[in-house]
């Protein structure tokens, strides 16, 4: 799905689904609400992964969190989340969603339109653990309790 950040009215394109955020003037609104910059979390493993849309957040150029109006930052959240999906699709180039996974924030620097991401893979290692007995002192170490 195509993500549109242009500086123009905002309208619903008619070939995306109902539910889809479709938010054209994103950084034009989000300069406009003093917002400098956006964090969205992403985590995944197994076969799967998402964006934790209730840990996405908007900041001010002195990095503190804005609230913003509820209608209106269930608006941007989705926008954010979108545009968070594509990034992680099209331009990231690690798998954070299968096996391990991983897991990491898209930083989005609202003044200079740029976005970079804090990611970390999770790596399962493996070490040999063997050990042996007799069964004995098992027996024994049992029945003493």
């Amino acid at each position: 799905m195509p993500i549109y950040l242009v500086d123009s009215i905002n309208k619903k394109n008619n070939f995306m689904a109902e539910q889809e955020f479709f938010i054209p003037g994103l950084f034009t609104k989000l300069q406009e609400l003093n917002v400098t910059s956006v964090s969205i979390p992403f985590d995944g493993s197994g076969d799967s992964g998402c964006i934790d849309l209730s840990e996405i957040k908007f900041y001010d150029q002195n990095n503190d969190e804005l609230e913003l109006e509820s209608s209106l930052e269930n608006d941007l959240i989705g926008c954010a989340e979108s545009l968070g999906e594509h990034i992680l699709d099209k331009h990231y180039g690690y798998d954070w969603y299968n096996n391990d996974g991983g897991y990491g924030t898209i930083n989005i620097d609202i003044s200079n339109k740029t976005w970079n991401i804090e990611g970390y893979q999770r790596i399962t290692d493996v070490e040999e653990a063997n050990e042996e007995g007799s069964l004995d002192a098992i027996i024994k170490s049992y029945t003493e309790k």
